[in-house]
């Protein structure tokens, strides 16, 4: 997005959210371009209507990067449509609209993910663990709202705040296995 103020909203938006961190912004479109292909992203937001080149042009240059368009332009809509993005959010953005649209973009492409994030306690930014290594997940001893997770290598980590439905969920290799089984 070309508006700072835009862009520290996103930020501010995403800064609690257990599904996505935002590893870059810009506000230049063709500086993105240029820096693209050495980022490791997933997904990118997109404002349809920018100086030097639209987000539309964006967009097609991504090559089968997701996106979520931005806009505020109700006239590009047509065109931002056609590019099929996973979702579209208007300006002023609405905090519960953005997370609908992360939701959606998680949602479709969770199952094909290795790796997701999670709030760590033993990090102070999002950590990304690769799924089929956790080995076992328990219930923290200090707080049960959390679950410690044993990785392969023999490092273990404390996943705040996560269910284990949620693990279940996004790690299909993981199988519930209640005390008096094990």
């Amino acid at each position: 997005d070309d508006d700072p103020l835009i862009i520290s909203t996103i930020e501010n938006f995403c800064q609690d959210s257990p599904i996505i961190e935002i590893v870059k912004t810009f506000s230049n479109p063709k500086e993105f371009l240029e820096k693209a292909p050495q980022l490791d992203f997933d997904l990118c937001l997109l404002d349809v209507q920018m100086p030097e080149m639209e987000g539309i042009a964006v967009a097609q240059m991504l090559k089968n990067k997701p996106f979520i368009f931005v806009t505020g332009a109700d006239s590009k809509l047509r065109e931002a449509l056609s590019l099929a993005p996973v979702d579209i959010v208007t300006k002023p953005i609405l905090k519960d609209r953005l997370n609908r649209a992360l939701s959606k973009a998680y949602e479709l492409f969770m199952d094909k993910k290795e790796y997701a994030l999670f709030n760590v306690a033993e990090s102070n930014r999002k950590m990304k663990l690769h799924l089929p290594d956790i080995l076992l997940a328990v219930t923290d001893s200090v707080d049960p709202r959390h679950k410690t997770v044993f990785m392969r290598n023999g490092e273990k980590y404390t996943l705040m705040e996560c269910t284990l439905d949620k693990l279940l969920e996004i790690c299909p290799l993981l199988i519930q296995v209640n005390k008096s089984e094990a």
